[in-house]
């Protein structure tokens, strides 16, 4: 006789996902053990016959559907047979709708500003992926909900382009509304409106009340500065959006009948755009200023004490340096013209 072993029989079923969202197909496929040549497979759902022996079922379930496969090997001496599959219970996720929307700080810039936008998601998922565009132009990409800049202009639209990492959403990327920062209103500081001071003013310059910042040429903070030696007194003031303006002043000694400054700042803010010499035109007389750069070079020409450098050569802007000058003149003191006097010096161009 000839005597064979029993052969155990088993199934197994894998779903092709769940959860799964709603009106999507999942594919159910079954793995047998010891299936003979000639398996029968019989899929339940909820206890119901479907399919058509196969060993792959695929439907459209909704939510708490229960599958299972009931297999029947052919293989002699099989036993558990016929054999029933593990249960696979079903979830299903209705489609979502994924939104963005952007807010911003602070929303009046000027020049230079720095702005914080962040994205405020919905249904964004765990793995968001978040594109910042200015003006339909790509300004950063990655999963930071906050773009920070400095570089936005008034106007200029900002969008954030958000792609969802659900699976269930009607669309997976949306975009928010555009927004569009205001103009804020440049501050403004005026120290004087005379083209200079003297040492010995005891009044001190005033900067004027309600800004955030002060900073003074010496790295003072205050909003006054009291007027203690000649050269050039500046002021750069900040607002509370972080906006700035700057004026300065040149101080001089005037106890002398003719004045040549150190430095000037020709930047058109109407105050020391011109390196002139300051003198009345009633105290002297064949009076000729020339302007040398580093190399000798021949930059600026005048031949009266009213008429000053602006910085230029030819319509063409002169960098930020020390130059020479050379000043020729006589004194008339109310009488004849003196011998002519000649003096030297060096001018720092302020950009």
């Amino acid at each position: 006789m000839s005597v064979t072993s029993s052969i155990p029989v088993s199934v197994s079923i894998v779903a092709s996902e769940n959860p799964v969202c709603t009106g999507t197909s999942v594919t159910f496929t079954a793995t047998p053990v010891n299936p003979g040549t000639s398996p029968v497979y019989q899929w339940k759902i909820n206890g119901t016959n479907v399919g058509s022996n196969n060993p792959v079922y695929a439907y459209m379930p909704v939510n708490g559907d229960d599958v299972i496969c009931v297999f029947t090997s052919n293989t002699s001496c099989a036993t558990n047979n016929p054999a029933t599959s593990n249960t696979i219970s079903i979830t299903t996720s209705l489609a979502l709708t994924a939104e963005v929307f952007v807010s911003a700080s602070p929303a009046m810039i000027c020049s230079g500003t720095t702005v914080t936008f962040t994205a405020e998601p919905v249904n964004e998922g765990t793995a968001p992926v978040y594109e910042w565009l200015v003006d339909g132009i790509q300004a950063q990409q990655g999963t930071a909900p906050v773009f920070i800049t400095n570089a936005i202009l008034a106007g200029q639209p900002v969008v954030c382009r958000l792609t969802s990492s659900l699976t269930c959403v009607v669309q997976q990327t949306v975009s928010s509304s555009p927004v569009t920062l205001a103009q804020a209103t440049e501050p403004t500081v005026i120290l004087t409106d005379k083209d200079y001071l003297c040492t010995g003013t005891t009044t001190p310059l005033d900067a004027g009340a309600n800004f955030s910042n002060y900073n003074w040429h010496d790295g003072s903070s205050g909003r006054y500065m009291d007027i203690t030696t000649v050269g050039i007194y500046k002021v750069t003031v900040t607002d509370s959006l972080g906006c700035t303006a700057s004026d300065s002043v040149i101080v001089k000694n005037c106890s002398r009948n003719i004045y040549v400054p150190n430095a000037f700042s020709p930047n058109g803010d109407g105050t020391n755009d011109l390196f002139r010499v300051f003198a009345s035109p009633d105290d002297v007389t064949e009076f000729t200023m020339q302007v040398f750069n580093r190399w000798g070079e021949t930059i600026f020409e005048s031949n009266s004490v009213l008429i000053g450098w602006n910085g230029m050569k030819t319509g063409n802007y002169c960098p930020g340096d020390s130059y020479i000058w050379i000043v020729r003149y006589k004194e008339t003191a109310g009488g004849p013209a003196s011998e002519l006097v000649t003096i030297k010096g060096t001018v720092e161009l302020v950009r």
